[in-house]
């Protein structure tokens, strides 16, 4: 049985499907990245009902 080092990953650094990502380049692209929507085309996301829902639960929470 071959046990791998828990340092080592199957793909190296900044390979698309790496966990480790470039903080660089995410630095570089945070306007594009992280920019505000105001809409999402097909997806409505009932902001009256998720406020009721929140009131709603203020107790609990």
């Amino acid at each position: 049985m071959n046990v791998r080092d828990s340092t080592t990953s199957l793909f190296p650094n900044d390979h698309f499907y790496s966990p480790v990502v470039d903080t660089d380049e995410l630095r570089s692209r945070v306007a594009e990245l992280w920019r505000r929507r105001e809409s999402l085309p097909g997806i409505d996301f009932n902001l009256a009902a998720q406020q009721y829902l929140l009131r709603s639960h203020r107790g609990w929470m």
